[in-house]
């Protein structure tokens, strides 16, 4: 595989009762391509399954309505390691920007009622 490098990760809920997922859409070589990836938490990071759970899809083929198998199909598992972890490092950030966004405004909260 060469080197992917990923340019958008967005975590969906699938209604109330479906499985949660992630999108990721990463470019490999010159192809931009595009991930459904289904994987689980433990409770501190998210795992692949043992028969990773990963459809992938070259982007361009998609925008023309291509879903044909062997066509624009490619092996998830092979990209499985790659894009778990990607998804890990987007949620560790994401909870880093989101805790740090709450502290700033906690802290400007409490000068407010000090003034009061």
């Amino acid at each position: 595989m060469t080197k992917i490098k990923i340019n958008n990760i967005q975590y969906h809920r699938n209604g109330i009762c479906g499985e949660p997922f992630h999108v990721i859409n990463f470019n490999e070589g010159r192809s931009n391509m595009t991930a459904v990836v289904f994987s689980k938490y433990d409770g501190e990071k998210y795992i692949s399954y043992d028969n990773p759970k990963i459809a992938v899809f070259n982007t361009r083929l998609l925008g023309k309505r291509n879903i044909n198998f062997g066509e624009n199909s490619f092996r998830g598992d092979r990209y499985s390691e790659v894009l778990i972890n990607a998804i890990n490092r987007n949620e560790k950030k994401t909870m880093e920007d989101y805790t740090n966004s709450i502290e700033k405004h906690t802290v400007k909260l409490f000068k407010k009622l000090e003034e009061i």
